[in-house]
């Protein structure tokens, strides 16, 4: 990471929440409930900060953001990342022993049809990450492809088609082991 700062990217990324927060406020409400670990009943799934909803948009808008150039930022995206500290909750599939056990659960954040792989077992001690990165991309509803917040979270950015497939591949529940989430295709999973 190149830390040239520039007010330029700041001010682009308050105005992308300010625009999420106008054009998709229910897709801006999820991401903050996801990052304070809200999605999972009494449980924190994925990477989150262990801040309230306020806290966490407090600190995403007064951050210096820096542009990011990194292969896990999809085309047409930009990648953006701030100090901003926070738990790492997603795991390479290479780092952990092939008797790993994986379940397969709803994606979260995709339309209906996507399964996302969970740590199936105890707790993974999970890292804390220096940084957030935040990606921006166009408003696909607004006419103006208005710039908005696709996603935030702690850690470098991980593409899409690493951490997800379609369900017409599996179905919600179904266990996997390393070596079989690996032959389908997912290289990362979600932590617990």
């Amino acid at each position: 990471m190149v830390e040239n700062f520039d007010t330029n990217v700041t001010d682009r990324v308050r105005a992308a929440v300010e625009n999420t927060k106008r054009l998709a406020p229910g897709h801006w409400r999820s991401t903050l409930e996801q990052r304070c670990g809200l999605t999972v009943k009494g449980r924190k799934q994925g990477s989150f900060y262990e801040l309230e909803m306020p806290e966490i948009e407090r600190e995403v808008l007064q951050a210096r953001w820096y542009l990011y150039d990194h292969p896990g930022i999809m085309k047409g995206c930009v990648g953006t990342f701030a100090k901003i500290s926070g738990k790492l909750g997603i795991i390479a599939l290479e780092e952990l022993s092939p008797d790993t056990q994986f379940v397969t659960i709803d994606a979260h954040d995709r339309e209906p049809g996507f399964c996302e792989l969970l740590l199936n077992g105890p707790p993974v001690l999970q890292q804390t990450a220096r940084h957030t990165t935040l990606i921006l991309g166009p408003n696909e509803e607004s006419k103006e492809g208005e710039e908005i917040v696709w996603t935030f979270h702690p850690g470098d950015p991980i593409l899409p088609t690493e951490t997800f497939t379609k369900k017409d591949v599996l179905k919600k529940g179904q266990c996997f082991s390393r070596d079989e989430a690996m032959a389908i295709g997912f290289k990362y999973a979600k932590m617990v």
